[in-house]
């Protein structure tokens, strides 16, 4: 043996490795044994699932469609008072220019919910994401319900920061309002994009393929000329109160909201009964736009809740 090698070998320790297995057990608490693993509450799934479709509306051209439409508001406004101080009309209160600066509003509301709310679950299932969503314990009513949320957040987001933008333009001309009413025309618009948003929902969720256009027409178009020509032969056999009736179908709720803010430069808002509505009520005196805003409130609210029972009934039978 060599000189090195008795150097090494007189400083190597001999290791002690003395196994007490009472020192190795480990408790019932320690292994857990006694913890119960439960899946996340439900308002922490909802969140998840909202969460991550606001994280795909950024990425989408949506976003940007509704951006554009709140930029050409203070654009078309300062645009045309640079033609025309009187653009917007003469008067002395605030309600009056908002309903001047909103007149797009009911078609802008209705288009807004249409792209939100349209594509969301098809996308899911034409994108095969669905399949990633829902083998985890994850309820598909809490799937269902968090995608929607998200869309209406959105819409409602857009649409309030309307009624704020056309504020402080009003503003810059009187701020005499009459806050009351325009209290009332902002919840009755809220509410009728709570029911846009489901009606929009409810059709894409028997959809495999999303439409933005199909619930857009129906809501802009072929609703309101069934509700006319219901109307029409109502008032023809003397049904004048089912007549009225129809004035408060949820398509009409935000020429509702923009009848109580005044009537517009323009003289017309863009919607069915905004442009029809004089030649409709000389051929139907007993159809208008109903002025109760609690019944409108109340069935915009109750339909849009059905919508979206019959669209969680879909999904939940919806085989995967």
């Amino acid at each position: 043996m060599s000189r090195k090698q008795k150097k090494v070998k007189e400083q190597a320790v001999e290791v002690q490795d003395a196994y007490d297995d009472s020192e190795r057990t480990l408790s019932v608490e320690d292994a857990h044994r006694d913890v119960v693993y439960s899946l996340p509450s439900q308002f922490r799934q909802m969140w998840v699932v909202y969460m991550t479709q606001m994280k795909r509306f950024t990425r989408q051209r949506a976003m940007w469609v509704m951006l554009v439409f709140l930029l050409l508001i203070p654009v078309v406004y300062f645009s045309l008072t640079s033609l025309s101080a009187d653009a917007f009309g003469t008067t002395h209160v605030l309600n009056m220019y908002m309903a001047g600066i909103l007149c797009l509003l009911p078609l802008m509301s209705m288009l807004i919910a249409s792209i939100s709310c349209g594509a969301m679950l098809p996308q899911e299932f034409n994108e095969r994401t669905v399949y990633l969503s829902l083998p985890l314990p994850l309820d598909r009513k809490i799937f269902f319900i968090g995608k929607f949320m998200a869309g209406l957040t959105l819409t409602v987001g857009v649409i309030s920061a309307a009624y704020g933008i056309a504020v402080f333009l009003g503003m810059q001309r009187t701020d005499v309002a009459y806050t009351a009413d325009l209290f009332v025309s902002y919840i009755v618009s809220i509410a009728a994009v709570f029911n846009y948003c489901a009606f929009t929902y409810f059709l894409s969720s028997r959809s495999a393929r999303g439409s933005s256009m199909l619930p857009l027409i129906m809501m802009l178009v072929i609703i309101p000329v069934i509700c006319t020509v219901l109307a029409y032969g109502m008032n023809k056999v003397g049904f004048e109160a089912g007549a009225n009736a129809l004035g408060y179908v949820p398509v009409f709720a935000t020429d509702m909201s923009m009848n109580m803010l005044g009537i517009p430069f323009i003289g017309i808002t863009f919607s069915f009964m905004g442009i029809m509505g004089s030649a409709i009520s000389m051929l139907i005196p007993g159809f208008a736009v109903g002025t109760n805003y609690v019944i409108m409130v109340a069935v915009s609210i109750a339909l849009g809740l059905l919508f979206l029972h019959l669209g969680n009934r879909i999904i939940g039978r919806r085989d995967m």
